[in-house]
C-alpha cells in the first residue's frame, strides 16, 4: 500500500504543477507585462521585455502539457490527471472551435466591405 499512497502523492504534485504552469504563470507574467511595460509600444525596451515574458508564458503553457503527459504515462490510475486531461484537451478544443469562427467572422466581414470583391 505504501508504494501506492507515493506514486498517488507524486502524481497529484505534478498535477498542480501543471495546473500552475498552464493557468497562474501566464496569468502572473501577463500582469507583470503591464505593470512594467512604458506603455510605448515601439520601444526596443518594451520589445525585449515582451518577448522575454512571452518566452516564459509559452515554455510554461508547452511545460504543463509535457508534466500532464508525464502524470497520464506514468501514473495511469490518477484520477487528478484523468481529469486534468480532460480539462485541457476541453479548453484545446474550445479554443480551435473559437479561432475557426474568428476566421469565419472576418472573412464575412470582409466580403461585405465595399468595393472588395472575394470569390
Amino acid at each position: 500500500m505504501y508504494p501506492q499512497q507515493n506514486d498517488n502523492h507524486t502524481a497529484t504534485i505534478l498535477c498542480i504543477i501543471s495546473l500552475l504552469c498552464h493557468f497562474v504563470v501566464p496569468t502572473v507574467f501577463t500582469m507583470l507585462l503591464g505593470a512594467f511595460g512604458d506603455g510605448d509600444i515601439g520601444g526596443s525596451d518594451d520589445t525585449l521585455l515582451s518577448s522575454f515574458f512571452s518566452m516564459i508564458v509559452c515554455v510554461s503553457y508547452l511545460a504543463s502539457w509535457v508534466l500532464m503527459i508525464i502524470v497520464r504515462v506514468k501514473y495511469r490510475n490518477s484520477t487528478f490527471g484523468k481529469v486534468l486531461m480532460i480539462i485541457y484537451i476541453v479548453i484545446l478544443a474550445l479554443g480551435i472551435i473559437g479561432f475557426i469562427i474568428l476566421v469565419a467572422a472576418c472573412v464575412d466581414m470582409v466580403r461585405h466591405c465595399p468595393g472588395f470583391i472575394l470569390p
